[in-house]
């Protein structure tokens, strides 16, 4: 009986929860879940380099969860999980520093920086790019190459990869999540 009694009590409590979100909190429950951190260097950065900013927001999220100290087993670093390799290369690019991958106004700006060429090399298409950030653009050129991925030679109708499909879905889903918060604090 007792078991009932506390599974019920659980049930209800699981829909109070649940009104109470759907009644009152969605707002607190997606300011929760997608936070708008390091605001003026995302700003800076996505205007300097042309980046929507909903879309460096949806790229952190996905890649650090706003985690400036993250580092990924395969080497990748802070708050855009950027390689050693193409840090150093966005540096000498753009002029832009690179003494400390982890802070996040230097990441910020190199991972921009990146994210923006690679917008330039694909045309705009936030697709392509956002699969070559995670896949490099390396193999993302050999996917354009080949009519099964890309008829036109020019946009992924397909990505091969699981991985870096999932990573280009949840990188799209956040980046409407942010534009709707950046929209709803516009003046």
């Amino acid at each position: 009986m007792r078991r009932r009694k506390g599974g019920c009590l659980g049930k209800l409590l699981s829909w109070c929860l649940v009104v109470f979100i759907l009644a009152f909190g969605a707002r607190w429950a997606t300011e929760r879940l997608f936070p708008l951190p390091f605001g003026p260097l995302v700003t800076a950065a996505a205007e300097e380099n042309g980046v929507p900013p909903a879309l460096l927001y949806a790229l952190m999220k996905a890649e650090s969860n706003f985690n400036p100290s993250a580092q990924s087993a395969k080497g990748a670093k802070g708050l855009m999980q950027l390689m050693d390799s193409t840090a150093g290369w966005c540096a000498e690019k753009s002029g832009l520093s690179y003494t400390n991958i982890l802070d996040p106004e230097e990441n910020i700006a190199l991972g921009a920086y990146y994210l923006g060429y690679l917008l330039k090399l694909y045309n705009g298409n936030e697709t392509t790019a956002v699969a070559a950030y995670n896949a490099g653009h390396g193999r993302v050129d050999g996917w354009l190459a080949n009519p099964a991925y890309a008829p036109d030679g020019k946009t992924l109708t397909e990505i091969p990869f699981p991985e870096t499909k999932r990573y280009v879905q949840k990188v799209s889903l956040y980046k409407k999540i942010y534009e709707h918060r950046l929209q709803s604090m516009a003046p």
